[in-house]
């Protein structure tokens, strides 16, 4: 099975280009906070769920969706005069098939130090403040949508994905000119 959609969404804390004070030498501790409720709804998906997308030849694959919230450890040796150890939180949402086809990864973290916004390998950064897109898809419109296009060679599957903020993928085509829609 291959995983050529994983995307990304990002509350931004901590980065390199924030040193801790402390004595040079000496490691610095950080323990951020939990990501916050209204980033975690980024991804509309909840743990169990199972979501259909339906192929242009009509063939439903179902995901079955696992979403798992851990805790990890990043360093900062390169950047800072103190090392630097954060402890942060991932939450990991995976769509996994019924048919093998791909699986979809999703995964949001507080490590960074930027705005809010989807990380996609089939596409640029894309930030929820931008202008949003409205898109019909099986005769019923969703708004808030947001195209990711292939930023990426190696991705060569997939043309573009649109996601909505409510309602998570409702859309992926393929560079071929199959395509998958959201299924109610």
């Amino acid at each position: 099975m291959r995983n050529f959609i994983i995307l990304s969404i990002v509350s931004l804390f901590f980065s390199c280009d924030y040193c801790p004070k402390g004595k040079k030498g000496i490691p610095v501790y950080t323990e951020l906070p939990p990501i916050s409720d209204s980033t975690k709804a980024l991804v509309p998906y909840k743990n169990g769920e199972v979501v259909k997308l339906k192929h242009n030849k009509g063939k439903i694959v179902l995901f079955s969706v696992q979403r798992i919230i851990s805790k990890a450890q990043s360093s900062c040796e390169d950047c800072c005069e103190n090392i630097s150890y954060v402890k942060y939180e991932e939450d990991n949402t995976v769509l996994i098939p019924d048919y093998p086809v791909f699986q979809i990864s999703f995964t949001i973290s507080n490590l960074y130090n930027s705005s809010s916004g989807i990380f996609s390998n089939v596409s640029e950064r894309i930030q929820f403040n931008k202008k949003l897109d409205t898109i019909l898809v099986n005769n019923i419109i969703y708004n808030d949508v947001i195209k990711l296009g292939n930023g990426y060679s190696n991705q060569a599957e997939v043309d573009s994905l649109y996601f909505s903020k409510s309602k998570g993928i409702v859309k992926l085509i393929l560079k071929n000119g199959e395509y998958y829609e959201t299924e109610l």
